[in-house]
């Protein structure tokens, strides 16, 4: 199962462009210099992720902070499944 932690701080990552690049050249290596260890995300995660675009990663950053925005604000929001 992947560690919540480590999910969480790559979708707070993908809000930054250079890390983005970064991620898309050597997502190990990306991720190993912000202090996430890989492997402690489950693997098809972590395939999904390598095979969205620099774009996409940043189209889902953007829904993200929405649906946070949304939670604090305490409206319902909305579940992706």
């Amino acid at each position: 199962m992947a560690n919540d932690t480590a999910i969480g701080k790559i979708g707070d990552l993908l809000a930054d462009k250079a890390f983005r690049e970064a991620f898309k050249k050597n997502s190990s290596k990306a991720l190993r210099d912000q202090g996430l260890d890989p492997t402690t995300i489950d693997a098809p995660v972590l395939t999904a992720l390598k095979n969205l675009s620099a774009d996409q990663l940043a189209a889902m950053s953007s829904v993200g902070k929405a649906l946070r925005d949304v939670k604090a604000s305490g409206d319902a929001g909305i579940r992706i499944v």
